[in-house]
Order: structure tokens, then C-alpha cells, then sequence
């Protein structure tokens, strides 16, 4: 069965989320995620896509974007960064097969508040995963343009 296509909307923000395939660890070094984070914002600004805010956990990852005035280039952008970051992962650890459980999943992020709350959920994340006692202190995570 074919997938429904993404039907993004320009000027819009995203939460685009996914984790590793059957939960396991997919940033297993520091230096997964500097990759992952270096090929967001090369891949972002390749295809004019914003990146409001991310937060990597161990087993999965977070991602605020926003679509400028072609949409589908977001869709475009997730397929190519994707795909990239998994070849990353399965040629480093000797792997083969699915990185990530499926396709990313997405939600229209649908005004100002609803920006906020998922800014929030990203923000507190590490926290209630007690990576850290103060989410200012994780590293791997920038919220709305601050670090």
C-alpha cells in the first residue's frame, strides 16, 4: 500500500519526531549527534527549510521546522537528510537495514501557543529523562533559536 503524501503548508512550523528502530539506541557517541545536527542545518539550507529548534535523545529526536514558500522542499529535505544520517549510522557500526522505525512522523504545529507548548515538551524532555537536573545544561538541544 503507498503512503499518503505530506501535505505540508507553507510559512508553517512542524514537530517532526521519529525513533530508533525497535527503540534502540541510535546516537550511541557525541559524535552521532554533531553529525545529525551539522546534516540538519546543511540539508535546511539546502532545501529553504527553517530549523526553530531540536532536542536528540539517545533513542530518538525532536525537530521544530518551518516550511518557507515551497512546502513539499521540507518533505524533499527529511528524505535526503534522512537517508544520509542512516548510511552514517550503518556504515560506522557495521549494520544494514532500518535506522529509525519507519518514516519520521509529523504534526502542523497550528498557532503561537501550540509553538510554545511543543518548544516546552522539547525544553523539559532531557529533565524528566534525567540526563540532567536543568535542561539549559543538555547540549544537544536548542529551542526557538537559543542554545
Amino acid at each position: 500500500m503507498a503512503r499518503k503524501p505530506n501535505n505540508y503548508k507553507p510559512s508553517t512550523y512542524y514537530h517532526i519526531f521519529n525513533r530508533g528502530h525497535n527503540k534502540k539506541i541510535v546516537f550511541r557517541q557525541n559524535y552521532d549527534k554533531t553529525v545529525f545536527i551539522n546534516n540538519l542545518f546543511l540539508y535546511s539550507k539546502q532545501f529553504n527549510i527553517r530549523v526553530d529548534s531540536y532536542c536528540l535523545m539517545r533513542t530518538h529526536f525532536h525537530l521544530i521546522l518551518k516550511t518557507g514558500r515551497y512546502p513539499k522542499q521540507l518533505s524533499e529535505m527529511m528524505q535526503a537528510f534522512m537517508t544520509k544520517f542512516c548510511i552514517y549510522i550503518n556504515k560506522k557500526y557495521h549494520m544494514v537495514g532500518a535506522v529509525f522505525q519507519g518514516r519520521y512522523k509529523k504534526r502542523e504545529i497550528a498557532d503561537f501557543n501550540d509553538l510554545l507548548t511543543v518548544r516546552t515538551y522539547l525544553w523539559q524532555n532531557p529533565v524528566k529523562k534525567n540526563f540532567v537536573e536543568e535542561s539549559g545544561d543538555y547540549k544537544w538541544m536548542r529551542i526557538g533559536g537559543h542554545t
